[in-house]
Formats: C-alpha cells, structure tokens, sequence
C-alpha cells in the first residue's frame, strides 16, 4: 500500500504528541503570565505523560531507537520532577 497507514495504536503516538505540544503551550502561557520564562512542574508532568504514551506507541511499532530515546528522556523528566520536588520540600 502506497501512502500512510493509521492503526489502532497509533491514538498513543497522536496523545503522546498532542501531550507535547499541550506541554509547550502551557510553558509559553505561564511565561507570559509570569513575564519570564517559566518552566513548572505541571510542565513536566505533561511531558511525562507524553513519553509515557510515546513510549507504549514505540515499543508496539518495535521502534527502538525511538524506545531508547525515549526512555532517557523520560529519566531525564523524572530527575527534573524529583529535583522540583525535593527544593518544595526544603524550602
């Protein structure tokens, strides 16, 4: 078949996207608000919920180079949040 495919499984790969874009536009509207830029937690959250989602849509396609992209940067977005974290908690 010529052109592209959509199944079933790909709805992960549409939310996890969609999650990301919604990430960003939730940092430029905070930003503007703030009048600087600003990087929340509700920011990586949203992340995470799109690498998660990204994460289930590249292990079905058995991507894996996208899969361990993923991963690290789903580490990554963990240790932003455990680092917000643990700064609520000291101050």
């Amino acid at each position: 078949m010529n052109g592209f495919e959509l199944r079933l499984t790909d709805l992960f790969g549409f939310a996890g996207a969609g999650l990301f874009l919604l990430s960003w536009l939730l940092q430029a509207f905070e930003s503007r608000l703030h009048k600087r830029s600003v990087v929340s937690i509700r920011f990586w959250l949203l992340r995470l919920a799109g690498l998660s989602s990204l994460i289930v849509h590249y292990f079905i396609r058995r991507d894996i180079v996208s899969l361990l992209f993923m991963f690290g940067t789903a580490l990554l977005t963990v240790y932003n949040i455990f680092l917000i974290k643990k700064f609520e908690i000291t101050n």
